[in-house]
């Protein structure tokens, strides 16, 4: 989703640059591989400030960064804070124009952009977004996890 709003040429640089640092290219980024590409970087920092950039950057829940997270963690935030690109984005979930996003939305979304969604990653973003338990994600709520990620 984030993905088509990226122009061709950063979203290829922004590949080149997760593919080296996924040492192991397994998809997903490690606590070590993030270590080695920083310090390789010459960037001086603690092991707890990068435990804390995985923290923070791990929707999954998984102590890793994949992809999609890695994307979110890199660009831009203030090309997609938009009134309109957020606008945008929520209606790529909610085509059925429904006034939220549920969990099939969001799989649907991951299906159509060729990646695979558990349903383990699926329960973490609704406990996550989705503070009231109602079983779906309102446009406000899922603004607030644009502009605050």
């Amino acid at each position: 989703m984030l993905a088509k709003m990226i122009k061709r040429k950063d979203l290829k640089e922004l590949n080149r640059e997760f593919e080296y640092i996924d040492q192991s290219q397994d998809g997903v980024i490690t606590f070590k591989e993030l270590k080695k590409a920083l310090n390789i970087c010459e960037i001086d920092i603690s092991d707890s400030e990068i435990k804390s950039i995985i923290s923070h950057s791990d929707f999954s829940d998984n102590n890793t960064i994949n992809y999609t997270e890695f994307l979110i963690m890199t660009l831009d935030q203030s090309k997609f804070t938009s009134e309109d690109s957020i606008n945008s984005l929520i209606k790529n979930f909610d085509r059925d124009e429904k006034g939220y996003i549920t969990k099939t939305d969001i799989s649907c979304e991951f299906s159509k952009a060729g990646k695979s969604i558990t349903k383990s990653q699926l329960k973490n973003i609704m406990k996550m977004h989705d503070p009231s338990k109602r079983g779906y994600i309102t446009y406000s709520e899922f603004k607030d996890v644009i502009i605050n990620s």
